[in-house]
């Protein structure tokens, strides 16, 4: 009996342990984030990012909303994880199907606690469907 009770626990130790493994770590450290914009088109010269939205999404959780570049004092404080970042312009061009945007992101951010993470994101014009909008 008693060698029944230690391997019903040893077994309940590995599958227990293999479950909290999937779950993700919950950290409440905060790091600093900075945001750079970039064009790929060697053409222009200078562009102005001021009226372009920089959206954070949290590998777990719900987005930060997408204010403008403008708007953002950098660095800002971010909770400790992994997140994509993603930059969007003002509709350039628009079709009755299309609209054109500047686009760009970077996903597997790390935020690590008391660091700043500094990232450029390369914007490129790229066309989307409105269906898909």
């Amino acid at each position: 009996m008693k060698k029944t009770i230690s391997i019903f626990f040893a077994i309940m130790l590995v599958v227990l342990t293999s479950c909290n493994s999937d779950e993700p770590d919950i950290n409440d450290g905060v790091g600093q984030l900075i945001v750079n914009i970039a064009h790929d088109d060697s053409e222009i010269v200078e562009i102005d990012y001021s009226d372009y939205h920089v959206a954070l999404t949290p590998e777990y959780g719900m987005g930060w909303s997408a204010p403008k570049y403008s708007e953002v004092s950098w660095p800002i404080d971010v909770k400790v994880g992994t997140y994509a970042i993603g930059v969007a312009s003002p509709v350039v061009s628009e079709t009755e199907t299309t609209e054109s945007y500047y686009f760009g992101e970077v996903k597997n951010v790390k935020i690590e606690k008391d660091k700043t993470t500094e990232i450029t994101i390369n914007v490129r014009l790229t066309e989307f469907h409105k269906s898909d909008l």
